[in-house]
C-alpha cells in the first residue's frame, strides 16, 4: 500500500506540472549569469558522481542497522554503532542537498524531480532502518551511558545527542511505531512537493 501510495503521489505530482501551461514571468535559468549561479561541485562534481554516492549510501544502510540490539552491550559496541550513524546521516544530508538544489534550480525539470523523490525515499528507508536507535538508547538508560562516556572519552561527542535523546523519553514511542512513523514520511512531503511546484513554477505573479 505504502508503495502504491508513493508511486501515484509522484504520477500526481508529474501529471500536474504538466498540465498547467501558463508560466510565471521570470528570466530563465541559461539567462542568468554564471555568477549568480550557485555551485553545486563542492559537493559533488556532477550528476553521476550524485548517483554513484546515492548507491553507496544505500549499500550502507544495513551496516547500520546492524548495529540493533548492541548499543548497550559496551562502550565500543556504542561507539561503534553512533559512528555508523553519524557518517550516514552526513552522507545523506550531503544526497539531499544536491537534489534538493538542482530541483530547486528549475521545479518544471523531470529529472531534478526525480532526483529529489528519489533521495526523500532513500532517506526514508535510512530512518525506517534506524528507527531503533532512539528507544534502544531510552532503554539502555542514563546511567549505562554516563559510564560508557566516562569509559570512551570519543563519546563526548556524541553527549548532547544521548541527552536529546533521554529528554525526550516521555515522547518517544517503541521501536515498531517509531518504524511505522519514518516510513510515513515520505507520504507526509506529498503536500509540500505538490504546493512548491505550484507557486515556484507554474503559479504566474504579477510584474511589480
Amino acid at each position: 500500500m505504502l508503495l502504491d501510495a508513493r508511486i501515484w503521489t509522484i504520477l500526481a505530482i508529474s501529471l500536474l506540472s504538466l498540465s498547467l501551461s501558463q508560466a510565471a514571468h521570470a528570466v530563465e535559468r541559461p539567462d542568468v549569469p554564471e555568477k549568480y549561479r550557485w555551485d553545486l561541485s563542492a559537493l559533488y562534481p556532477d550528476e553521476t558522481a550524485w548517483a554513484a554516492a546515492k548507491q553507496d549510501f544505500l549499500k550502507a544502510i544495513p551496516g547500520v542497522a546492524a548495529h540493533q540490539g548492541k548499543l548497550g552491550q559496551s562502550a565500543s559496541s556504542l561507539l561503534a554503532g553512533m559512528d555508523a550513524y553519524e557518517q550516514a546521516t552526513r552522507q545523506a544530508e550531503r544526497l539531499y542537498a544536491y537534489a534538493f538544489q538542482r530541483y530547486s534550480e528549475d521545479t518544471r525539470v523531470g529529472r531534478t524531480m526525480q532526483m529529489q523523490q528519489e533521495m526523500s525515499q532513500a532517506y526514508s528507508d535510512f530512518q525506517s532502518a534506524t528507527s531503533f536507535m532512539r528507544p534502544e538508547l531510552i532503554a539502555v538508560g542514563r546511567q549505562k551511558i554516563d559510564a560508557y562516556l566516562a569509559a570512551a572519552p570519543k563519546l563526548g561527542q556524541y553527549r548532547m545527542y544521548f541527552d536529546d535523546v533521554l529528554r525526550a523519553t516521555p515522547h518517544t514511542l517503541g521501536p515498531a511505531e517509531e518504524k511505522v512513523v519514518a516510513r510515513m514520511s515520505v507520504l507526509g512531503e506529498a503536500g509540500g512537493t505538490v504546493q512548491s511546484v505550484l507557486r515556484s513554477a507554474d503559479m504566474p505573479f504579477p510584474e511589480v
